[in-house]
């Protein structure tokens, strides 16, 4: 058991956040290996669409899960200052939320998120 899912010896636990069934269903089709049974609470079918069964396309089902999405918290703690804008906490909440949410530093599966690096947006 890894974090609460059971996988069978052999099987594959396949987690996708974003996509769509049917295009989940072919990105397994066209990665994983054949023959190995999938883990997961949610079932797709996609058939074999590969010209080399002429007209005879086998359907493959697939399951797999959905990430249960986690609740990310920053704290942080503004000193006055004659310098420091009258709207810094929001111009702080903006940029750290525009820094986790876009582009390549967009939160995702497994990423570890270092407070180093918000401070750093803060201070850019």
């Amino acid at each position: 058991i890894q974090q609460g899912v059971s996988i069978p010896a052999g099987a594959q636990y396949i987690l996708v956040e974003g996509g769509s069934p049917s295009d989940i269903g072919r990105a397994i089709l066209n990665k994983k290996p054949p023959g190995i049974p999938t883990v997961g609470t949610q079932i797709v079918t996609v058939q074999d669409t590969n010209p080399v069964y002429s007209g005879n396309q086998p359907s493959y089902s697939f399951n797999y899960d959905r990430p249960t999405p986690v609740a990310v918290y920053v704290v942080m703690t503004i000193a006055a200052s004659d310098t420091v804008p009258s709207d810094a906490a929001q111009r702080i909440q903006k940029a750290i939320v525009s820094y986790l949410t876009t582009g390549a530093n967009r939160i995702r599966i497994g990423k570890t998120v270092y407070a180093s690096r918000l401070s750093a947006v803060v201070d850019g």
